[in-house]
């Protein structure tokens, strides 16, 4: 069971960091932001309907509350992941 949580964890490291990284590098939120962000959770085995779920919600959380800032999205993908998964 340790080698489990600790096999979960490091996959979730890796995610998070990925998502980090892919966010933190761009200056706003567009289309091909919304694919990369995708692409990088169908890599991470999320699923295609909780990976298309997700890019959903942060194109309309983006829209609604004006955000162009990748890097204020972090906190929305992880907790849309949470929920999701």
């Amino acid at each position: 069971m340790k080698q489990l949580r600790q096999g979960l964890s490091k996959t979730r490291g890796h995610l998070s960091n990925g998502l980090k990284s892919l966010l933190l590098g761009r200056k706003e939120v567009d289309k091909y932001l919304l694919e990369d962000i995708e692409t990088q959770l169908l890599s991470f085995d999320v699923g295609i309907e909780a990976a298309n779920e997700i890019v959903k919600k942060i194109e309309v959380h983006a829209r609604d509350q004006n955000t162009s800032k990748p890097g204020q999205l972090i906190g929305l993908v992880k907790d849309q992941l949470e929920s999701i998964l």
